[in-house]
Parts: structure tokens; sequence; C-alpha cells
């Protein structure tokens, strides 16, 4: 069986603006792993994130990643 991968860029919806600048997600896991990844990704597209974790360090880290590029994040208890 063969693998595919699934590109997260595609070249028709790269010159399509998807910006979600007046919208808030709240991401439950967010401090590591998919649910971070899920975090960085819904920032690059302009949404505030609010990150809830069990880790809050974690979760902390993630929201410094978020805003060092940007963003707008923040993680709560």
């Amino acid at each position: 069986m063969e693998k595919r991968r699934l590109s997260l860029t595609n070249q028709d919806t790269q010159t399509k603006s998807f910006r979600l600048d007046s919208k808030v997600a709240v991401i439950t896991g967010g401090g590591s792993g998919i649910g971070r990844a899920i975090a960085l990704r819904v920032a690059a597209n302009g949404l505030t994130v609010r990150i809830l974790d069990v880790n809050q360090k974690d979760a902390t880290e993630t929201c410094q990643q978020i805003t060092a590029k940007g963003g707008n994040a923040s993680a709560l208890p």
C-alpha cells in the first residue's frame, strides 16, 4: 500500500486569504503535540488563541511561541 502525505499548503489555497482576525479559538490540550500544532496553525491564520492544558508550563510555552510570531495568545488555568 502506498503511503500518502497530507500537505498543509495547497497551491490553490496559497493565493487566497484565509484570515479570521476577529475570532477566538479555545484549544484544549494546546500545550503539546497535536493541540500545540493546531494552536500555532490557527494563530497563523489570525485567530486569537486561548490555550487550556493540564500542564500550565507547556500551555505558556505555546503562547510564547505564538506571541513571538506576532500572534495573540494566552494560557488559561
